[in-house]
């Protein structure tokens, strides 16, 4: 079967010659100090581009999937009363890890050309106080759709509940305030609006979220002293051992460029959305951040 010229698809992403060309460098033994300072220096840039001071950057080998099921596993304990909220194919999923955990499972679900409502959000953890987690994504990579995290961050916050954000597809691409809307664990990848490779789970996890992840260590260790095990597990106050180059640079403006390209705002080729201007990403919303070492 011959490759496609042009990928349509919503990602991976074709990879620049700086990108590959840094992948077929001599790899760096991880104790080597110039591997440590590449490293610190990713985890401040990721931390940039999330935009937040106060979360904590955790960098995972594993295609972004593997970090959703581990904020999942992470945080909800059997029996927590969940609240997921699906406007696509990856929040309906996100759904069944919960359920495969055990959790008590509370959804609003909307049709996946929609987004969902806050206000919605809000009345129904007024109606159900006991709900501890609440999940959404934040665009859906088959449709587009955005969701409202930043009302929804705060609506979370104010009813005690640990938010998840799965941010695969915007991160690095619209613009996203994890600090200042509130958010407290979310996943990126590099493999969509950085053009990076697949094979990473970049995550940002506030002190809300650690201190829930705390505690479902906790309920474990107790579950099994119960039953007269020994969990061999060290869960003290700050005990994080749960959650274990592709461009110096990340710009918007390119994402705009496709989009008007795509819509014909540019170039004439006219194709037309599957859903409503007010519900998809907007690039135009979002601004440049660069890398404080970085001209150009």
């Amino acid at each position: 079967m011959k490759r496609a010229d042009l990928n349509l698809s919503a990602g991976p992403n074709d990879l620049s010659a700086e990108v590959l060309a840094a992948l077929g460098s001599p790899i760096l033994y991880h104790y080597d100090p110039v591997f440590q300072e590449r490293f610190r220096a990713a985890e401040e840039r990721i931390a940039r581009i999330f935009r937040t001071t106060s979360h904590e950057i955790i960098l995972m080998q594993g295609e972004a999937v593997l970090g959703l099921e581990a904020a999942a596993r992470a945080v909800v304990s059997p029996g927590m009363a969940c609240l997921n909220l699906v406007s696509g194919v990856f929040g309906k999923g996100f759904g069944y890890w919960l359920g495969a955990i055990g959790a008590e499972l509370h959804e609003i679900e909307v049709g996946y050309d929609d987004a969902i409502d806050p206000a919605a959000v809000s009345a129904y953890l007024d109606a159900h106080p006991e709900i501890r987690m609440v999940s959404v994504v934040h665009s859906e990579t088959p449709s587009g759709t955005l969701n409202p995290v930043r009302e929804l961050g705060p609506i979370a916050r104010a009813h005690d509940a640990v938010t998840i954000v799965d941010v695969v597809s915007s991160f690095g691409g619209i613009e996203l305030e994890a600090e200042a809307w509130q958010l407290d664990l979310l996943i990126a990848g590099p493999q969509k609006c950085l053009g990076g490779p697949s094979g990473m789970s970049l995550m940002a996890v506030s002190e809300q979220a650690w201190a829930a992840i705390v505690s479902v260590i906790r309920d474990a260790v107790r579950i099994v002293a119960e039953r007269g095990e020994d969990s061999g597990m060290d869960v003290g106050g700050s005990d994080r051992t749960v959650l274990g180059n592709s461009s110096n640079r990340v710009g918007f403006s390119n994402h705009l460029t496709a989009s008007n390209a795509a819509t014909g705002e540019d170039h004439g080729v006219a194709l037309r959305p599957m859903i409503s201007a007010g519900i998809c990403i907007d690039d135009r919303r979002a601004a440049e951040i660069t890398h404080p070492d970085h001209e150009g």
